[in-house]
């Protein structure tokens, strides 16, 4: 089945639409800033080599803004 299909997901409209976008967002630059910066990974118990894969995506995340 086609996984983009309309059928297959609930519309959402106005104000939880706006919601989800801006928490999926939040949570995106979040996510980035851990991976680049050692000192936010110490939130998380240490300092963590994700690889130059993971960087680069993070980067590419932080830079659609």
């Amino acid at each position: 089945p086609d996984q983009l299909a309309d059928d297959l997901y609930p519309r959402m409209k106005g104000g939880r639409l706006n919601n989800k976008w801006s928490e999926s967002v939040g949570r995106g630059v979040m996510i980035s800033g851990v991976i680049l910066t050692p000192g936010q990974q110490m939130m998380f118990g240490g300092v963590f080599a994700f690889g130059p894969e993971v960087e680069a995506a993070a980067r590419a995340l932080r830079s659609d803004k």
